[in-house]
């Protein structure tokens, strides 16, 4: 799909032209994303959802440690602090509540897991990578379109995925397990991920890592809302609620900064 976009744009094909340039540095991204990723779902399948989704909210303050490293972005004191409201309160949405009243040890429970407990471990070490990566990704998108390099990075990840099917599993059992992946989900996932890509590009080309980062988190109160209108959430409704106001906030601090 992404292939037939960028034939119609007429993108100069940069890696081609100039493998030696983008090619490093389009492999390393792709495989900082896939080590992430089979660090996260080994993790989800081991432990509770909410232990691995809490560390996820980390992510965009690493972004800025990362950032400030390797481009010399550093966030102004009402972005940084617009960040970490928007992180702290989605940290606080997937922190499963304590049985006491909350105190500030009972928030610090998760760290204290993670030299306990492997899959508590990979599903911390998950976030790192994805920090790294959007550092390296701002440096290819000067170079690199948006549809050219989505094309690139999921092709990439999309042959790690093959390679390590093909090392773990027989070929008949890899086909059983495709026969179980619905196509409707296929096709929509083959529609938005590569949609998904080249919005967050854009956004990357014209925004700091670390706010492009943390404004992905906005998936997060969207999802919340679709799940109370079309399948009847409600739970933690005031929680969700006030998670959702505290991301507002940190938007309206990003947003006001110089």
């Amino acid at each position: 799909m992404l292939l037939a976009v960028l034939i119609y744009e007429q993108e100069p094909v940069g890696l081609i032209v100039n493998p030696y340039a983008f090619l490093p540095k389009l492999l390393l991204v792709a495989l900082l994303l896939y080590v992430s990723r089979l660090l996260y779902f080994y993790a989800y399948a081991k432990i509770d959802v909410a232990l691995v989704t809490v560390f996820s909210s980390l992510t965009p303050i690493y972004t800025v440690v990362a950032a400030y490293v390797l481009l010399g972005e550093a966030p102004s004191a009402m972005v940084l602090a617009g960040v970490m409201m928007i992180s702290g309160s989605l940290y606080m949405l997937f922190l499963k509540p304590a049985t006491g009243p909350l105190r500030f040890s009972s928030t610090l429970a998760p760290f204290r897991l993670v030299g306990r407990s492997r899959p508590t471990l990979y599903a911390f070490l998950s976030t790192v990578p994805p920090a790294l990566a959007s550092v390296l990704q701002k440096e290819l998108l000067q170079s690199l379109s948006p549809t050219e390099f989505s094309f690139y990075l999921l092709l990439f990840i999309g042959i790690m995925g093959m390679a390590t099917n093909g090392f773990y599993l027989k070929t008949s059992a890899f086909i059983t397990q495709l026969r179980h992946i619905p196509l409707h989900f296929i096709l929509v996932s083959a529609a938005f991920l590569p949609l998904m890509h080249i919005v967050f590009s854009l956004a990357l080309r014209e925004q700091a890592t670390s706010v492009s980062m943390v404004l992905q988190r906005f998936s997060i109160p969207l999802q919340m809302g679709f799940a109370y209108v079309f399948l009847h959430e409600k739970q933690e409704i005031g929680k969700r609620l006030t998670v959702a106001g505290g991301m507002l906030l940190g938007l309206c601090m990003i947003a006001s900064a110089p």
